[in-house]
């Protein structure tokens, strides 16, 4: 698949560049504004390395759940679910299930 090509729209740079050079770019600024000095590539090698801490030490992520879990016990009913990303708590509760393998190709 061959790159499009995207209109620097800096004056500084005139040049073309391609889509991916281009996000690439609008990433760092982004980057730039919350973490000033840090760059894309910093941030993907802290990344790398904070995946393998965790793949070597997989007790940290049982650390960190076992309260959930906890809490859920306590607090909620057995249909009560939580969600959980970098920047997002999310409770939810199922109201209606319907399990199947019937569509699943072995």
């Amino acid at each position: 698949m061959k790159a499009t090509p995207c209109q620097a729209h800096d004056k500084e740079s005139a040049k073309q560049l391609t889509a991916v050079e281009w996000l690439a770019n609008k990433i760092q600024e982004q980057l730039n504004i919350i973490f000033p000095g840090v760059t894309l590539h910093d941030k993907i090698i802290n990344q790398a390395k904070e995946m393998e801490r965790l793949v070597n030490n997989p007790q940290t992520f049982e650390q960190a759940v076992k309260p959930l879990m906890k809490w859920l016990c306590e607090n909620t009913h057995p249909h009560t679910t939580a969600i959980v990303t970098y920047n997002l708590s999310e409770l939810v509760e199922g109201i209606e299930i319907v399990k199947t393998d019937e569509f699943i190709i072995d």
